[in-house]
């Protein structure tokens, strides 16, 4: 596994509206996961938003909160000073509870993390092209509630060959990508209140797909632990 972030990066979304949340805006742009070259190298993580120590405990149809850090670029090695000198998990833990959280609500079709890029041969680049496995962080991607046909062009788009066209799937309205180290995603029910595990059943929720295992409870909270174990490999993912 490599000690430093890979040199395919995060770009954010030139139409990105600053400060705007989903929860705020229904329009709102996504910060798309896009290849990055070396002359914008230098732009920030994330753009605007509100930042807060925790998740809300109430909030609309559906909400997933990531933590991330504004303040580093993408062309440096994502948390390094807190996975220098072999860091354990217990102080990485502690460090992403100390980050600010980004909240963001609404009803969702798909909820996808990605540790690698992902691709076959049906989707040549990836549903998440600028993923690996070595950067410490989760492409997480949000496809916001829409029509059969808008969801088939998604689909569509990830079959794309084309270099430049291989992170279209990114740039859709009811799309939103981001680059996380963790994330937490709380059911809520149609009042907006935070369903409780014991009730998952009973409000009809969703399920997760966990690599073909199926996680019938969706109140999740996934974090990435960087260079816990040493992988030797070859090809785009290792």
């Amino acid at each position: 596994m490599c000690a430093a972030s890979c040199p395919v990066c995060l770009k954010l979304d030139s139409e990105c509206e600053d400060g705007n949340l989903a929860s705020e805006s229904p329009q709102a742009k996504t910060d798309a996961l896009l290849d990055k070259t070396d002359d914008d190298r230098h732009s920030p993580l994330t753009k605007g938003g509100d930042e807060s120590s925790s998740p809300p405990e109430s909030c609309p149809p559906f909400a997933a909160s990531s933590s991330c850090q504004p303040w580093h670029t993408c062309s440096e090695p994502p948390w390094d000073d807190i996975n220098a000198a072999n860091s354990e998990i217990g102080e990485f833990s502690e460090n992403i509870g100390r980050s600010p959280w980004r909240v963001t609500t609404g009803r969702f079709v798909a909820v996808n993390a990605f540790l690698i890029s992902c691709r076959c041969s049906k989707s040549p680049w990836g549903p998440a092209p600028s993923a690996h496995l070595g950067d410490g962080c989760l492409d997480l991607i949000l496809v916001r509630r829409c029509s059969r046909y808008q969801y088939l062009r998604y689909l569509l788009y990830l079959t794309e060959r084309r270099k430049g066209k291989h992170a279209g799937h990114l740039r859709l309205p009811f799309v939103e990508a981001y680059r996380v180290c963790a994330f937490q995603l709380q059911a809520l029910d149609r009042d907006g209140v935070p369903v409780a595990s014991e009730n998952i059943a009973a409000q009809g929720t969703s399920v997760w797909c966990v690599d073909g295992e199926v996680l019938r409870n969706p109140n999740i909270i996934c974090c990435v632990h960087r260079q816990l174990i040493r992988i030797f490999g070859r090809g785009p993912e290792a």
